[in-house]
Parts: C-alpha cells; structure tokens; sequence
C-alpha cells in the first residue's frame, strides 16, 4: 500500500524549507542553476550535504557531466531569483546580474547569501524521478548570522522568525 500522490503533496507543504539556488558550470562552460528546498546536511566530518535534483531538469545532465556544485542558501531579500531559477521561459536570465563570481569549483557564487557550499560529486543515487547527489564540501562561506534566510512554506514564501 502506498499513499496517494496528492495526499504527500499536501503533508509536504507542512515541511518549511530553506531556499536555495543549487548552481554548476557545464563542460560547456555555460553556467546552469536551479531553485532547491531538497539539500540537507549528511556529516560534519567529513563535510558532505545531499541534494536531489528532477532528472528533467535543464541542469541535471550538466552537473553530473561538470561532476561539481554550489548550494547558495538565499538570504529573505533575494526571494525575487526563486522565479527566475524556476522558470524555463527566464532561463537566459538567470546568471546576468553582475553578483555572480566564480567559486572554487568554478560553479557560480552568489553573493549576499546566508551560506554557499561548494561541493565535488562523491556519488550519486537513482530514485525514480530524481537523482540524489552526495557532495564532498570543498569550500564553505557564511555571513555569519547576519542574513536572514528565505523559507519555503505551504506553497509561499517568507522569512524566519525564532522561537520566544
């Protein structure tokens, strides 16, 4: 027995996420990217995050094929790139503002984000509709808890309030 598609959706729309554009540079030198709320820590030592990206994906090919990423974690402010990084039809703007840089691995960088993670695959899993990505961490920047983060909830998104 399994659970009705529409059924998962809408308990996964429960689950707040950080937002992040998942980014790489293809054997082509073109950059590609893709707005992520499926990245998640695996282990401090050695530093590994796992990302899962759609198999349909414009970027899914060029990033196994660059074997390389950044996980930019995008700060409240920078909710506008969410469209963009989703959008086949934005596809061509999406890396023509001027605050992207090289990172180490060559993938782009965004700057003014909460955290970027710059990461070699290490493995990769297939499952199904996806393929779960295992990156070793080659670089790591973070603002140091001066950005606030931007959230994925029930379908919007918003900022990120503390606990009292």
């Amino acid at each position: 027995m399994t659970c009705d598609a529409d059924d998962f959706r809408a308990a996964m729309r429960g689950l707040a996420s950080g937002v992040s554009l998942v980014t790489t540079r293809g054997p082509d030198g073109l950059p590609h990217g893709m707005a992520a709320t499926a990245v998640t820590s695996v282990s401090a030592e050695p530093p590994r995050i796992l990302i899962c990206v759609n198999k349909t994906a414009s970027m899914h090919d060029p990033l196994l094929a660059a074997g390389r990423f950044a996980v930019n974690f995008l700060a409240l402010e920078q909710g506008g790139l969410v469209r963009l990084f989703s959008s086949a039809e934005d596809r061509a703007r999406r890396f023509a503002d001027p605050v992207w840089r090289n990172g180490v691995t060559g993938a782009p960088v965004l700057d003014g984000t909460v955290a970027t993670l710059e990461c070699d695959v290490a493995q990769t899993f297939d499952a199904i509709s996806h393929t779960m990505v295992l990156g070793d961490v080659v670089g790591a920047r973070s603002a140091g808890g001066d950005a606030a983060p931007l959230v994925h909830f029930s379908g919007g998104l918003g900022g990120f309030a503390t606990a009292a």
